[in-house]
């Protein structure tokens, strides 16, 4: 189980809102049977958003739901369905967007080892996108693969790319990350990442992020 709090800047390029800001908690729960074949697990998060310029502010809640199977003792394959409900309003005209977003995702996970110390993590992943907005419904393919290096049980350094097509524009593109994470005891770590989204479509903002998350392990 971890219970966490995350804060997510985003800075936007030639645009009217110069950056995004996210902050809020999230709680996750995976539980393994007691013969160690199946996985099943639950996660919640819920963020306020505000714009550095004050031109909109809204909320964004978030609810998971996965199920997995472990093929041998240390690869895992899992399947994911993700909502988030977006609500944002313009504070100069009072005019109000909302989003519906569902994710399917299908994973799968292997962990080495290298040394008695040492070991990495690769994980890889197909995921359909659906977004219901006032507007329209559009649907996006997603493939990420992720890649984590740890120097011990307690620090780590990961590395990842997504690559998203699909009907909704403004989702298309590749997105970049790198991230750290470290354990200052076994139930408490602090996890750091930069991303950068690289757009497809010419008429939408290439964006670069850096997020902290503060979490509690039980």
């Amino acid at each position: 189980a971890y219970i966490g709090y995350t804060r997510n800047k985003t800075d936007l390029q030639n645009s009217a809102v110069n950056s995004i800001d996210t902050k809020g908690p999230l709680i996750s729960i995976k539980y393994i049977t007691e013969t160690g074949s199946f996985i099943v697990g639950a996660a919640y998060s819920e963020y306020d958003i505000d714009t550095n310029d004050n031109l909109a502010t809204g909320d964004s809640k978030s609810i998971a739901f996965s199920i997995g199977k472990y093929l041998d003792a240390s690869s895992t394959v899992e399947l994911t369905y993700a909502k988030d409900d977006i609500d944002i309003i313009n504070t100069t005209s009072s005019q109000a967007f909302s989003s519906d977003i569902k994710h399917y995702n299908f994973s799968y996970q292997t962990v080495q080892s290298l040394s008695a110390a040492t070991f990495y993590s690769v994980e890889a992943g197909l995921e359909l996108i659906t977004n219901d907005s006032i507007s329209a419904k559009e649907n996006n393919r997603a493939f990420k693969i992720q890649g984590d290096y740890y120097f011990s049980h307690m620090t780590s350094v990961g590395a990842g790319a997504s690559f998203n097509t699909g009907d909704d524009l403004s989702r298309e593109g590749i997105t970049l990350d790198a991230s750290i994470a470290h354990f200052f005891i076994p139930q408490a770590a602090v996890n750091i990442g930069l991303s950068r989204f690289i757009a497809d479509d010419s008429q939408t903002e290439d964006k670069d992020s850096v997020y902290i998350e503060a979490l509690l392990r039980f």
